[in-house]
């Protein structure tokens, strides 16, 4: 992904927010979806760290935010054997 594309990303992210918030709707879930999306975008490789870094500070903080339960992952233990990644993480 190019400069400009994360631009327009930066452009798009900014625009839904002032939609939401001038319409009176719930921006934690335009957050949630944003979050997702460039998550998302970084852990296949179409964008940086220092390009989720910045898009993602445009996004309110969101207490419990499940794109982060996905980010952490879950204990290996509950992948098939073909998907595990050989480290397993404690069980709260």
């Amino acid at each position: 992904m190019n400069q400009e594309n994360i631009e327009e990303l930066l452009v798009r992210i900014q625009a839904h927010l002032q939609y939401a918030e001038d319409q009176n709707l719930n921006k934690d879930h335009v957050n949630i979806a944003w979050s997702g999306y460039i998550a998302s975008l970084f852990e296949w490789g179409y964008i940086d760290g220092a390009s989720f870094a910045s898009l993602s500070k445009l996004l309110p903080p969101l207490e419990n935010n499940p794109v982060y339960w996905i980010s952490i992952g879950v204990p290996d233990s509950y992948y098939p054997e073909e998907y595990r990644h050989g480290e397993d993480m404690p069980d709260e």
